[in-house]
């Protein structure tokens, strides 16, 4: 099964699984929770693509715990996902206290993420070097 062989190579913390693309992939959320348990020790994969695969608030709830140890992921994309707004505000507070690797990261196309938290996100985050110019690509691209 492809999932496992992903799992696995994540697991192994496998040097050459540097980008983890899983757009429009459906996982059951026991195995989003698996992927982000592994993701969270790995020190390999630093782009992570998760668009369009119907991650709900349960499921980023994972992620942020993953993010709270990871200091490796770089870039994010989240587009097109069913996240709320309260969980793109616990998903902010941990890159603002917990996670300072996170550079880039795309959430446009979440429906219930508010715009202030839009602002949230660039007030926090546009210190950043590589992140203001991909957050100011991102805010004109989520209309």
């Amino acid at each position: 099964n492809n999932f496992e062989s992903t799992l696995r190579r994540v697991c192994q913390n496998d040097s050459s699984l540097t980008r983890l693309k899983l757009d429009g992939v459906l996982l059951e959320p026991s195995q989003w929770q698996r992927l982000f348990g592994a993701l969270e020790n790995n020190s390999s994969v630093e782009k992570l693509s998760l668009r369009n695969c119907q991650i709900n608030d349960d499921i980023l709830f994972h992620f942020i715990v993953c993010l709270v140890d990871n200091d490796t992921i770089k870039r994010v994309d989240l587009r097109d996902n069913l996240v709320s707004n309260d969980s793109a505000l616990k998903l902010l507070k941990v890159i603002a206290k917990s996670n300072s690797s996170l550079s880039e990261l795309k959430l446009s196309g979440n429906k219930g993420i508010e715009e202030d938290t839009f602002d949230r996100f660039y007030d926090i985050l546009c210190k950043r070097p590589k992140f203001k110019q991909a957050f100011q690509l991102m805010c004109k691209m989520k209309g």
